[in-house]
């Protein structure tokens, strides 16, 4: 048996039990933290045995990977691995790109004016 320590992903300790090598450590965390109560997020943690690690993967139901997990890798790795999603994204931002220049193009000469029309109205005021 070894004993994990499960924490959040802002290293806040959740609590922690005895793993049994036969079982699987996500049935085992998911058991572990119903019976207790415990509300396991995203990318939380287990520590046992000679320092090693699992990451929270998956919430319901409760998926580990072994090793350090990084929220921002696991993010990418799941728009690159998702060709709609690409697609998306890639219609996103031609929108976006084409919005910019239809904002330059008609709101840089708005702006030249109002500042024009207010550096009259100041020098009116003034005479």
């Amino acid at each position: 048996m070894t004993q994990l320590f499960v924490f959040t992903k802002d290293d806040k300790l959740l609590g922690d039990f005895y793993w049994d090598n036969t079982i699987a450590l996500a049935s085992a965390l998911e058991n572990w933290a119903s019976k207790e109560g415990v509300k396991i997020t995203l990318f939380s943690y287990a520590i046992g045995g000679d320092n090693e690690r699992w990451t929270v993967t998956g919430t319901n139901p409760i998926t580990v990977q072994a090793g350090v997990e990084n929220k921002s890798e696991t993010q990418s790795d799941l728009i690159l691995k998702s060709p709609q999603l690409n697609d998306v994204l890639y219609k996103i931002l031609k929108t976006q790109e084409k919005q910019l220049f239809w904002i330059r193009i008609i709101g840089i000469p708005f702006l030249l004016a109002a500042i024009g029309y207010f550096i009259a109205l100041i020098i009116r005021a003034l005479n």
